[in-house]
């Protein structure tokens, strides 16, 4: 029912509660498969990831404002990483951390073309020069199928209707090779 002045009030967002706690704290101790439904990762892995990255300068400065807690940039980072589409869009990973959207671009953002040189390189020194280019899709990008599938079809189609598999790679964390 609308208000006697005749003015419809303006649409004002609500604040968002954020999943970051929800997720680093009681999934993280009391369900682990919502913790990995949510990152996809253990919780021991995602406590490796942090102690490796932690003291990188990046996410220091010399500034009085404090950056972000890296549990929770990592926790946004893999929360992104492990969604596509719209699910994986920046508002809505704002939304689910309860963060701005800047945040989110901050956490997650994607290499320069300079480093994927560096990676390149570093590729072909380690590896061999016929992978330097790549060989695998990243960041949650489809892997295109030239045609429909003959066994369950329909199940291959994407969000953009292009019949496509989704490819995760694991490695064990005592593995030594990729």
């Amino acid at each position: 029912m609308r208000p006697s002045s005749g003015l419809w009030p303006c649409w004002i967002p609500s604040a968002t509660t954020s999943q970051l706690h929800l997720v680093l704290v009681l999934y993280k101790g009391n369900d682990l498969n919502q913790f990995q439904l949510n990152l996809h990762v253990l919780p021991s892995t995602f406590d490796a990831i942090v102690t490796q990255i932690e003291h990188h300068p990046v996410f220091h400065n010399n500034s009085c404002n404090p950056q972000f807690p890296v549990p929770w940039q990592l926790t946004i980072a893999l929360y992104q990483f492990g969604h596509f589409g719209n699910a994986a869009a920046v508002l809505s990973i704002a939304q689910w951390a309860g963060v701005s959207e800047g945040l989110v671009i901050k956490c997650t953002c994607c290499p320069s073309t300079d480093e994927k040189e560096a990676a390149k390189c570093w590729v072909e020194s380690e590896l061999c020069e016929r992978w330097c280019n790549g060989y695998c899709f990243v960041n949650s990008m489809l892997i295109p199928l030239s045609q429909k599938p003959g066994f369950h079809g329909d199940a291959y189609i994407d969000c953009k209707l292009n019949y496509s598999l989704n490819l995760q790679v694991c490695k064990p964390i005592h593995a030594t090779y990729v």
